[in-house]
């Protein structure tokens, strides 16, 4: 992978013909629509390799739960198994980590995430202690508590430049019922939720619902998504808004921290289909994880989607642009939009981030996690060549 990378590194494919300009229209919601006929063509880049963080013995990670870039491109990662947050520098060197496990002031329980904001501070989601750390580029490190009852799963959220502490929550249609095993369909309402750390204030916007699909077990309520179906993903601006996508169509859509609409990006873009090989693999996956003890079968020609997802995931730069990633036959494409509504370039690689890490992007740099069979995790480091 790193040799073909390499070999391609900050190179330009010259774009195809243009295949016509986005309409844009104002609708009677007070809101921008951008429609493009089709995925945009150009230019397209592909990505320098700087680093592979963790391909070296002396570099393993156990659960990379988050990852972040600093204003000097140092790397920071977090490792949720160790709960501690490495840091490295520009080229894949580790240098002393930013915090590591424990109960003191700077000390970390068992953590899910974390958010850098403008001036550089980081903010780490510690849910095991309850409360949120401060990490201010010059100065002690400040403690606040955690009003809200956030665990499990990665954290997905930012410190806006307001001073606002925003994480997506969701809820469910889905009523309780006796701890049974089988398959689970309803409905996830999803909010983008604020508080204000001196103040602990609690606010949110509601940003639309996601259907869903799950399978639970009798052993311990254990819930599983089933693979491709549609998810709902969310990217907090800083300056000031959210973006937010439904994995299987690509429509983007930016919302003020007020909750009103702003932009829709809407491309026509089919869904590639999912091969007989990738299906299987997730079937026998899912049934391993079921196991001969349950008292429920799965019609799998009904409940696993035929196609791949159009959107994989979104993120958002520094500058408010919103990357857009989607699957690109053995590898991985990145749209890039601005907050307008433009297209500014593509950028592909052979190779597929791990789905539940958001690729961050700051400045020339891209971060973006990468898991093998065996589950094993490594930090990839990119160069754009802008």
């Amino acid at each position: 992978m790193i040799s073909m990378l390499l070999a391609s590194a900050c190179t330009e494919r010259p774009a195809p013909a243009e295949t016509g300009a986005p309409i844009r229209e104002t609708t009677p919601g007070g809101f921008t629509l951008v429609s493009y006929s089709s995925v945009p063509d150009g230019p397209v880049y592909e990505f320098e390799v700087v680093a592979e963080i963790g391909r070296r013995d002396d570099v393993v990670f156990g659960l990379v739960a988050d990852i972040g870039l600093t204003d000097t491109n140092d790397i920071l990662i977090l490792d949720m198994q160790s709960s501690e947050i490495r840091r490295f520098d520009a080229a894949g060197r580790e240098g002393e980590p930013l915090a590591g496990p424990g109960q003191g002031p700077g000390e970390l329980g068992r953590v899910n995430g974390f958010s850098i904001d403008r001036l550089g501070s980081v903010w780490v989601v510690d849910w095991g202690n309850m409360r949120t750390h401060e990490f201010p580029v010059d100065g002690a490190v400040r403690t606040h508590p955690y009003p809200v009852d956030l665990f499990a799963g990665l954290w997905e959220g930012a410190v806006a430049e307001d001073g606002r502490f925003w994480f997506r929550e969701s809820g469910s249609d889905r009523q309780p019922g006796p701890s049974q095993g089988g398959i689970v369909e309803g409905t996830a309402f999803v909010y983008l939720t604020s508080t204000v750390p001196e103040s602990e204030t609690v606010d949110s916007i509601f940003l639309g619902t996601t259907p869903f699909v799950t399978f639970t077990l009798s052993r311990g309520r254990y819930g599983q998504p089933v693979p491709f179906t549609p998810q709902r993903f969310v990217s907090v601006d800083p300056s000031g808004s959210v973006w937010t996508a439904l994995s299987n169509e690509y429509r983007l859509v930016r919302i003020d921290l007020s909750g009103d609409t702003l932009l829709v990006i809407d491309v026509e873009a089919a869904a590639a289909p999912l091969s007989r090989r990738e299906r299987s693999a997730e079937i026998e996956a899912l049934e391993k994880l079921i196991g001969p003890d349950e008292d429920f079968t799965v019609d799998w020609d009904v409940v696993m989607p035929k196609s791949k997802a159009v959107v994989q995931q979104i993120t958002t730069d520094e500058q408010g642009n919103v990357w857009v990633q989607r699957s690109n036959g053995d590898g991985t494409a990145f749209d890039v939009f601005t907050r307008d509504g433009d297209f500014l370039a593509r950028f592909e690689g052979p190779f597929t981030p791990w789905r539940y890490a958001h690729p961050v992007v700051r400045g020339d740099r891209m971060v973006t996690v990468l898991s093998d069979s065996l589950d094993v995790h490594t930090v990839l480091v990119l160069g754009i060549p802008w």
